[in-house]
Formats: C-alpha cells, structure tokens, sequence
C-alpha cells in the first residue's frame, strides 16, 4: 500500500498542475476577448453611438405636437449641443435630362457640401424642386410623372445629407398649367412612395435643439395666378400656431417669397404674419424662393430671407444660403452673409 500511495502522489501533483494551468488560461482568454480593441463588443458598442448621433427626432405630419421634454433631457444629459450648419437652396428647376445645366448645378451642390471640411448637417430647398410636370395629366403623364423620379434619383444618387424641400408653384403645376392641388399632391405622394424624402406637403422635425417647420404655400390656391402667391390656408395656418406654441427656436420654409413689411401696411396682409407675429420671440427666421434673388427683410425681429436659383444660375457660384444655429443661444446667422449680393426690394 505504501508503495502504491508514493508511486500516485506525483502524478496527482501533476494533473493538479495541468488544471490550474488550463484555468489560468481560459481566464486569460475570456478577458483579452472581452477587452480587446479586436473584439465584437466594443465594435457592437461603437456601432450602436454612431447610429444614435446620426438620427434624428421623428417628423410630424399634420398630427399632435410631441412634447419636447424628453429630447430636452436627454441633451442636458449630454451637456450643451454645439453649432451645426444648415444650407438653403431653392428653384432647382430639374429636368429630365441630366446633362441640363439645372441638374448638373444640382449634383455640383450635392459634391460642393460633401466637400467641405465642416459641412451642413441639414439641406433644404425652399421650393420648385422640378420644372413643371412637363406633362398633360390623363394624357401624356406617367404614373408617377418622369421628371419626379429623375428627381428622387438625383437626390438619392448625390446626396448623403438629409435633404428636405418644399413644394412650389411649379412643383404643383403641368405645362405652365394649374389644375388643383389634388393630383399634383397625389403624384408627389406616389413618386417618393416608400422613402423618407416626402412626409408630405407640410411638416415638422426637431433637430439639435431648433424645430424645423416645412410649409406648402399653395395651399389655399384656385387658380393660376393664386398658385404664384404665397396662399396659405386656414387649416394649415391653424396648424403652425400649434406647432409653434412652446415650441424650441423654430425655422419656417415655404416658397413664395412676401414682404412683410408691404404685406402689413396693406389692407389684407398676408394672414401668415398673425401667426409668425404671435410667435416672434420663437421664430428665428423665414426663408423663401421663387424671386430667383437674393433678399432679406426684418419685421418683427424675425428674418425674412429669399434664396435665389441654383438650378438657372450661369456663374458657376452655386448660390445658397449657409446658416449656422446655435443650440446654446437659440441664434441663427448667415455664414456666407458678406458673398450675396441682396437686392433692395422683392
């Protein structure tokens, strides 16, 4: 028996060896694949605080305001938002040619922006996005019209920024020819079916601390000469007043471009500015098309700015508006203020 005992106990010692060993391996192993720069973890981790800097609040159409309570909590967690830049553009004229010179200035914004060291965080194009439907409706359109899917492939193709537009009165009209909003409205509906691109005709969406508000300036028109104007609706103005009430610095954009100043000396002011007036301390400012110029105007301490046209400009300069909105402040300036040219009147 002694013999047997001292012939096992080195070979126990070993074995005892050989598993403490494999333990301290297995160890070793668990924590470099837990905390290694390599591993699926931290990658994971990374991917999901891209994703979350990249979104941005949900848009809202036509519906309830959404309290803004909880995207207020959520940055005072983060601390204070900084500066972001938003560009303006506006009477992009697509055609349904690509090698036009309206959609060749289109995609050379789209490269401009993309090429900037500290670009825009926002597009917008405050209207007549296309050239008319350049068709005959029940006739020679298609279903959706051509020229508004070479217009979502345009942006789709070239843009990487989120892009958002208005519609203006070209945008809801034929060969020069207004019918109604109807089936304008619908085939905008139809062409940009199952991309985020068209909410619709008006919206809303907070970003950064400024709330972001889409107009349709058609809204109330009946005829040629009206669908021109900068016509707003009943509906749609009650609409505003609703989502501009305690609401964050907001930004309004529709297409045809007023002057509030000779808008209410006049004897039937342009109802909008009830509304813009019962919210100056909120909205910082407007901006507009359909001028093909350049114009600012101050009433009621909000900015009134027209964009002049992308898609008809001969001078290479790619014309725009480059704002930057500071969440801290609430303040929106123009950075390439002293490259335009204003024009006195609109």
């Amino acid at each position: 028996m002694f013999g047997i005992n001292m012939m096992h106990k080195p070979m126990n010692l070993f074995l005892l060896m050989v598993i403490l060993l494999s333990l301290a391996l297995c160890s070793c192993t668990g924590e470099d694949s837990a905390g290694s720069p390599d591993g699926d973890t931290e990658s994971d981790i990374e991917g999901e605080t891209q994703e979350s800097a990249e979104s941005d609040a949900d848009v809202v159409i036509d519906g309830d305001i959404d309290s803004v309570e909880a995207e207020a909590e959520a940055e005072e967690e983060q601390g204070p938002a900084l500066p972001f830049k938003v560009a303006v553009i506006s009477d992009t004229h697509i055609l349904p040619d690509i090698e036009s010179m309206q959609d060749r200035n289109f995609i050379a914004f789209a490269d401009y922006v993309k090429n900037m060291e500290a670009g825009p965080a926002l597009i917008f194009n405050t209207g007549d996005n296309v050239e008319d439907m350049l068709c005959i409706p029940d006739v020679t359109c298609e279903d959706p019209p051509k020229i508004l899917m070479t217009y979502r492939s345009l942006i789709e193709d070239n843009y990487d920024i989120p892009y958002h537009f208005v519609l203006g009165n070209h945008d809801n009209r034929y060969l020069d020819m207004y019918g109604g909003n109807d089936i304008p409205l619908a085939m905008w509906q139809k062409a940009f079916e199952g991309s985020e691109l068209y909410p619709g005709p008006r919206y809303y969406f907070d970003y950064s601390g400024f709330r972001f508000v889409i107009l349709f300036g058609s809204e109330a028109a009946v005829d040629h000469d009206t669908n021109d104007m900068a016509c707003f609706g009943d509906e749609q103005l009650a609409w505003l007043d609703e989502v501009l009430t305690d609401a964050p610095p907001a930004l309004l954009f529709w297409h045809q471009m007023i002057n509030p100043l000779a808008e209410s000396e006049s004897e039937t002011p342009n109802p909008i500015l009830q509304v813009i007036e019962a919210h100056k301390d909120t909205v910082k400012a407007a901006f507009a098309g359909h001028g093909h110029a350049f114009a600012r105007i101050e009433w009621q301490g909000v900015m009134f700015y027209e964009t002049t046209t992308l898609g008809r400009d001969e001078t290479g300069s790619l014309p725009h508006h480059m704002l930057e909105c500071d969440p801290t402040t609430g303040e929106v300036s123009i950075l390439n203020a002293d490259e335009i040219v204003y024009s006195e009147g609109i």
